[in-house]
């Protein structure tokens, strides 16, 4: 008797408490949501193959499509110089290697590889920069956080979430990842 009072209340408990979730719930993104899936696409993303042309249906927004691999890239425009960029939800900001720092302007000597990074790989050291200008197509970005990692450590560029979270959206529908400046 005392467990089947005590399931009774627990089970008005829960009856009481569903109306207050589904309002808690509907204001967040559902699992599975474009977001989430892009997540989980390119959690794990560093490859050297394949490009995939950007195209723009209005003069801020950018549609790339999956290359082979499923991997989003575009061509981006950092400090002034073209760098074919992999878009890596997975990572906090840009990341970049020592060679193409020094095509940005980013001077070595100028790096302090004291920052310790956690990567798919385990944890490594890296250099703090902050790149002057970010462009993806018509989208620009000024003054955007990136790491600068050793050559053996990234072979690509990733465009990370320090550049992400600067712009206005950023989802995945019907299969092209659409970037709103």
């Amino acid at each position: 008797m005392r467990r089947m009072i005590i399931f009774t209340i627990l089970v008005s408990t829960v009856a009481l408490s569903v109306p207050h979730w589904n309002e808690q719930f509907a204001k967040e993104p559902a699992p599975g949501s474009d977001k989430d899936i892009l997540q989980s696409w390119i959690k794990v993303a560093v490859s050297q193959h394949g490009t995939t042309p950007v195209g723009s249906s209005s003069s801020r927004s950018v549609h790339l499509k999956p290359g082979p691999d499923g991997h989003f890239r575009g061509q981006f425009r950092i400090n002034g110089r073209k760098i074919q960029g992999l878009i890596d939800t997975g990572a906090t900001s840009i990341a970049i290697n020592e060679t193409t720092a020094r095509r940005l302007g980013v001077q070595p000597a100028q790096l302090d590889f004291n920052w310790p990074i956690m990567t798919a790989n385990g944890q490594i050291k890296g250099a703090r920069t902050v790149l002057r200008r970010v462009e993806l197509g018509n989208i620009r970005i000024n003054d955007v956080e990136a790491i600068v990692l050793k050559d053996n450590a990234l072979q690509s560029t990733l465009i990370g979430m320090s550049f992400l979270n600067r712009v206005e959206s950023y989802k995945v529908e019907r299969g092209t990842l659409k970037i709103d400046g």
